[in-house]
């Protein structure tokens, strides 16, 4: 084996040893390599000594300016361009000069060096530069999905800001930038929560206006607030009081008036206190009907449609009285003519609760009698005669068959009487109403 001290080795013209330039060069027709090896002993010369790995190295290093492997793999097509292999050897100062001349081909230079494998760094640092390029893609699509849908769910139009959200949440990234999935939550909340309204609305105004009204419950902070309370006051402003009348927001319609969702209440209000009257009727709830009427004279005694509110209120309390069961009214006293030949009915209070006094036939009436502030509750048996101490109420009626009612407004406990009465024309009548109290279930 050869020990090498040192290495040098030149590229020129037959005979003319210039130094070989660093980088890539064109041969001339012919080419002489020099190889000057310095060893401390004569080597053994031969082939496969010359191309040994240093001397690849160097001739990688110095002649073509390319990597290690190209010049393994193409040593066999070096060693067929070898036209001439001349050794000389030299003597001198112990030391062994071996210079070897190689005469090439020009097209030696000229082949196509084998392609260098593809590493792992290589693809990996290829893998993230496809990344970064998708990322940056992909939050601009991002960032213009997030401005249009912002810009919709701003202006209250849920339906398209929802389908912008939808998109943006789906779309495949490797990192939210931008940070608009997170910034595009809230919004997706408010218009997922805003959006059945709207939707409900068109077929159902009523069930429209709970979930609005939900919506304004539960987010008190969201941008959509003005537009849920905008499409409220549309609702009851543009749909009649029949189709709002519903039981779900006839439950819900103190709470909606309390909070200031029903425009223009005067004008709204007495209609949709009808119309939940006539709804709790139908669904049996008798007092809920009660309530509903009575609220119409109470806070808008002057309304126009009080007429028929009174005729309803008459029928659901005489309904009302029958379902409780309470005791049975006689007819009164007929005690006179009147001087028209109207129907004159007189009534005096001899308790101390205000009394409602009810008349359902060929006209409605519902009359309230005031207190008697000297009158008492009879234990068990009453009076023998009327106390004739109270108010008196006279009602001049048209002639023919009435159910009657009689309620204590101020004790809820005093069950409800009721009878019927004939009551023909020109005549008077008379009766009076006290309280007993009983042990009975």
């Amino acid at each position: 084996n050869v020990l090498f001290g040192s290495l040098a080795i030149c590229f020129g013209q037959t005979h003319n040893f210039a130094p070989l330039p660093r980088g890539k060069f064109a041969f001339s027709d012919k080419w002489e390599l020099t190889l000057f090896i310095i060893t401390r002993k004569k080597p053994k010369i031969n082939k496969q000594n010359f191309f040994m790995k240093q001397w690849h190295e160097s001739l990688a290093k110095l002649a073509f300016g390319t990597d290690m492997q190209n010049i393994k793999d193409n040593l066999s097509i070096l060693l067929s361009n070898i036209h001439n292999f001349v050794y000389n050897t030299v003597s001198k100062n112990n030391q062994i000069f071996v210079r070897s001349e190689i005469i090439m081909d020009q097209n030696f230079y000229s082949l196509p060096p084998k392609k260098a494998g593809f590493g792992w760094s290589k693809f990996f640092l290829v893998l993230l530069a496809v990344a970064a390029v998708f990322s940056f893609y992909q939050n601009g699509k991002d960032q213009e999905l997030y401005t249009a849908a912002n810009k919709d769910y701003l202006a209250g139009n849920c339906e398209s800001a929802l389908s912008s959200y939808v998109d943006l949440q789906n779309a495949f990234r490797l990192y939210d930038f931008g940070g608009y999935v997170e910034r595009s939550i809230p919004d997706m909340q408010d218009c997922q929560a805003f959006l059945p309204g709207v939707e409900k609305s068109a077929s159902d105004p009523s069930g429209g206006i709970l979930i609005f009204s939900d919506f304004l419950n539960n987010y008190p902070q969201s941008n959509l607030l003005s537009y849920a309370q905008q499409r409220v006051e549309d609702l009851f402003r543009n749909t009649d009081a029949g189709t709002l009348g519903t039981t779900a927001l006839c439950n819900q319609l103190v709470n909606l008036t309390g909070r200031g969702l029903v425009p223009q209440p005067s004008q709204t209000l007495p209609s949709l206190y009808y119309q939940c009257g006539l709804t709790y009727e139908r669904d049996a709830d008798l007092l809920g009907a009660i309530t509903m009427l009575d609220r119409i004279g109470s806070e808008y005694p002057q309304n126009p449609i009080n007429a028929q509110v009174e005729t309803a209120l008459a029928r659901v309390l005489v309904a009302y009285a029958r379902q409780e069961g309470g005791g049975e009214i006689p007819e009164p006293n007929q005690n006179g003519l009147t001087s028209d030949g109207s129907t004159l009915v007189e009534i005096q209070n001899d308790s101390p609760e205000k009394l409602r006094i009810v008349f359902s036939g060929p006209e409605s009436r519902v009359e309230v009698l005031e207190a008697c502030g000297s009158c008492q509750n009879y234990s068990v048996v009453g009076p023998l005669y009327c106390p004739e101490k109270g108010p008196i109420g006279r009602y001049t009626v048209p002639a023919g068959s009435y159910e009657v009612v009689v309620q204590a407004m101020t004790d809820s406990s005093i069950s409800p009487w009721n009878g019927t009465w004939s009551l023909n024309k020109g005549e008077q009548y008379s009766s009076c109403f006290y309280i007993t109290t009983t042990f009975a279930p």
